[in-house]
C-alpha cells in the first residue's frame, strides 16, 4: 500500500476503495451492490479498507451498521499500533489525531442521502464503428491555413470496450477518406459513387500511421461540426473495429486531416 501522509485517504487503497464504491454508486448499484461489491473486490485484505469505505458512506448518508462497526474497531486496532508504525517517521500524533477525527465523524449524525451523478468527464461516444463523420478542418496555421473550414471525411475504425460496470470513457479510432469538399455534406449517396478509399494519416517528415484516436467530446464534435453521415464504411469494405490505443489525438488531430489530404491534393 503506497502511503504518502497522515489523513484517511492519504494512501493508495483508501483512493481506490472510494473511487470504485462511488463509480458502483453511478452505475446503478444499489446501496447493498455497491458495499458488498467492495468487499467482495478487497476481500483478500479488509483491514485497510473499513475505514475509507466508512467515511466514503456516511459522506454519501449510506453508512451501513456492518461497515460502520467494522470500521470503528479498525479505528481502535491502529489507534494500538500508532507507535509503532508511525512513531519513525514522527507522525504518531497527527494520525492520532486524523483516526480521532474518523471515530468522531462515524458516531456523529450522518447527513442526508445524497444523489451520486454521472460525472462531467463520463462520454459515451456518438459513433461507432463502421460510422463516416463528416469533419471540419479548423484552428490551422500556416503552409496548412489553405484547408480552414473544409470538410474531410473519416471512418470509424475502432470504439474502446467500456465495461458495463464502469463509468464510460470511450475513444474512437479514425481514419481519413481521400476526399474532401467547401461544403458540408448533403448528398452522401454521390460521394457513395465515387467509391473512395481510406488513407493512412500523412503526420509529417515521411511519416504515416494508419489511424488517429479521438475523444469525441460534445463540444469538440459540435466546434468540428462532427455528424454522421453514413453507417457503413463507403468503400462498402467490412465494418472494422480495431484495438484502439488509449492515447486522444484530439488537440492535432485538424492538422493531421488537413496535412493528410494536403499530401494528396494540390490546392
Amino acid at each position: 500500500m503506497g502511503t504518502w501522509g497522515v489523513k484517511i485517504f492519504d494512501n493508495d487503497i483508501a483512493l481506490d476503495v472510494k473511487g470504485d464504491y462511488t463509480e458502483k454508486l453511478i452505475m446503478g448499484a444499489s446501496d447493498d451492490e455497491a458495499e458488498d461489491a467492495i468487499l467482495k473486490m478487497y476481500y483478500e485484505d479488509l483491514d485497510p479498507v473499513w475505514i475509507p469505505l466508512a467515511i466514503e458512506q456516511w459522506k454519501k448518508g449510506r453508512l451501513s451498521e456492518r461497515v460502520k462497526i467494522n470500521a470503528l474497531l479498525q479505528i481502535e486496532e491502529d489507534m494500538k499500533t500508532l507507535e509503532e508504525v508511525w512513531a519513525k517517521n514522527g507522525m504518531a500524533s497527527k494520525r492520532r489525531i486524523e483516526l480521532d477525527k474518523a471515530r468522531k465523524t462515524l458516531c456523529s449524525d450522518m447527513p442526508a442521502r445524497k444523489k451520486v451523478r454521472m460525472p462531467s468527464w463520463a462520454l459515451k461516444s456518438p459513433f461507432l464503428p463502421g460510422n463516416v463523420v463528416q469533419f471540419k478542418m479548423i484552428y490551422l496555421k500556416g503552409d496548412l491555413e489553405k484547408w480552414l473550414d473544409k470538410y474531410a471525411l473519416l471512418e470509424v475504425v475502432g470504439k474502446t470496450q467500456t465495461p458495463p460496470d464502469k463509468i464510460p470513457v470511450d475513444l474512437i479510432a479514425l481514419r481519413p477518406y481521400k476526399w474532401y469538399s467547401d461544403d458540408p455534406v448533403n448528398d452522401i449517396a454521390s460521394i457513395f459513387e465515387q467509391n473512395l478509399e481510406t488513407v493512412d494519416f500523412y503526420v509529417g517528415n515521411g511519416i504515416f500511421v494508419e489511424e488517429k484516436s479521438f475523444m469525441p467530446i460534445k463540444h469538440l464534435v459540435e466546434q468540428f461540426e462532427m455528424k454522421c453521415v453514413s453507417k457503413t464504411p463507403l468503400n462498402n469494405g467490412e465494418i472494422q473495429n480495431r484495438k484502439v490505443i488509449a492515447v486522444s489525438s484530439n488537440s492535432t488531430i485538424s492538422k493531421d486531416i488537413a496535412q493528410t489530404l494536403n499530401h494528396h491534393f494540390k490546392i
